[in-house]
């Protein structure tokens, strides 16, 4: 089993030596034998008498295409094209790699548009002009920069 805890012989780094510290770090050592005592983290490939210990199903995928009204076509258009201005500044910057996590959440509520979650128009509209703006300006100063 792997068990994740905390060295209770490591000193604390801030080092502080004043009694409140002390009785934190004792506090956590404690809450950490209780954690270490009751949880355990495992591998899906462990076993334990020949059997997997983690037994879980077969992973299934399914691709579902969907027709959108025009309204709707136009409402993930917005959203879609805010998240691709995020990318394009991230572009423009060299920094697409940097902004994987803010991509990801830029194409959340598009991927949210899919399975009917409706948001604010005027929300979406303003992120948009956002998005874009910002893009604008980084194009500008990349261009002056060339």
């Amino acid at each position: 089993p792997c068990i994740s805890y905390i060295d209770s012989s490591s000193s604390s780094s801030s080092g502080s030596n004043s009694d409140d510290s002390d009785d934190d770090d004792d506090d956590s050592v404690g809450l950490m034998r209780v954690v270490r005592s009751m949880f355990m983290r495992h591998k899906k490939s462990q076993q334990f008498n020949g059997q997997p210990i983690v037994s879980l199903p077969e992973k299934e995928e399914e691709v579902i295409h969907i027709e959108f009204t025009e309204q709707q076509r136009d409402f993930y258009d917005k959203l879609y094209n805010t998240a691709k201005e995020r990318y394009n500044y991230f572009q423009s910057t060299g920094n697409v790699g940097r902004g994987t996590l803010t991509l990801l959440s830029a194409l959340l509520p598009a991927r949210q548009a899919c399975s009917g979650y409706v948001g604010s128009r005027r929300v979406i509209e303003e992120q948009l002009t956002n998005a874009q703006a910002t893009s604008m300006r980084v194009r500008q100063m990349v261009e002056e920069q060339s």
